[in-house]
């Protein structure tokens, strides 16, 4: 009996010094992806330090940016309201300009500028002939 008892507390100890080594390299697992952590963490830390940095030193040239565009836009709009002002204006004189143009148009008689054309090629045709 006593020697059964010795078999398994011999047991035993070889059971807890497996059992440790286990520990053991479980532990140096642990220890080196901690440190993986650690660092990765590091590196995302100084990544996004120098992004805000460097977003930073860009302020003044965005402030300035946005005060042309405010300028620009003011511009536009006083050029717009101008545009639409003289299309308005083009737009009555013009049409007034056009019906009166058309109507001079419609008063021409055709066939009495025909036969003025003619008349005329009749009279010039001598002196064509004469000169060429």
């Amino acid at each position: 009996m006593e020697e059964q008892k010795e078999n398994l507390e011999k047991q035993k100890e070889v059971i807890e010094k497996a059992s440790e080594g286990k520990k053991d390299e479980n532990a140096g697992k642990i220890l080196f992806w901690t440190r993986v952590t650690g660092v990765s963490s590091l590196l995302a830390f100084l990544c996004i330090l120098a992004l805000t940095l460097s977003a930073l030193s860009f302020m003044p040239k965005i402030g300035s940016l946005l005060t042309n565009f405010d300028e620009i836009s003011a511009e536009l709009k006083d050029m717009s309201t101008e545009i639409t002002r003289v299309l308005r204006s083009l737009n009555e004189q013009g049409l007034s300009e056009i019906y009166g143009t058309l109507d001079n148009i419609q008063k021409i008689d055709i066939e009495k500028l025909n036969e003025s054309i003619d008349s005329l090629h009749r009279i010039i045709e001598p002196f064509a002939s004469l000169f060429s």
